[in-house]
């Protein structure tokens, strides 16, 4: 399996030069997996979804570059799994909603939120800049 890590500072501002003054960069890769790339918003995502993980990553510490891991190792294990059966790569339903109901009567963090109640589960989401369908991918990926 080919990795590719993009370096953080010279080639981005060598290729932000040499755009016109009027480009604006909206996002940029910071790594490739075989044919799959992960940006800067992907790894600001993940960030902002470790509210959801119990434990250290539960507690919303998590670093940029161990964002930038587990991205990276999700991709080569989900890589792994279509390449041996396509059909494992995607959990069913009920599974996706059972951690749900998990994450929200179980995590801390969601438990000073209430998120067992709807509303409780919305203010959370809001707190965290997230949203319900985002959040159902991010499972469905896990």
């Amino acid at each position: 399996m080919a990795l590719c890590l993009a370096t953080s500072g010279l080639p981005r501002a060598s290729a932000q030069a040499a755009q016109p003054a009027h480009a604006v960069v909206l996002d940029h890769v910071v790594a490739a997996v075989n044919d799959q790339t992960i940006l800067a918003s992907d790894v600001d995502d993940e960030m902002r979804l470790a509210v959801l993980d119990p434990g250290e990553a539960g507690l919303g510490v998590l670093t940029p570059q161990r964002a930038l891991d587990q991205l990276i190792s999700r991709a080569l294990i989900q890589q792994q799994i279509r390449q041996e059966d396509a059909m494992a790569a995607e959990p069913v339903q009920a599974e996706v909603d059972a951690r749900l109901t998990e994450i929200r009567k179980e995590v801390p963090a969601c438990i000073h939120q209430n998120c067992a109640s709807d509303a409780g589960w919305k203010t959370f989401l809001a707190m965290h800049g997230l949203k319900p369908e985002r959040v159902e991918s991010y499972l469905r990926s896990r």
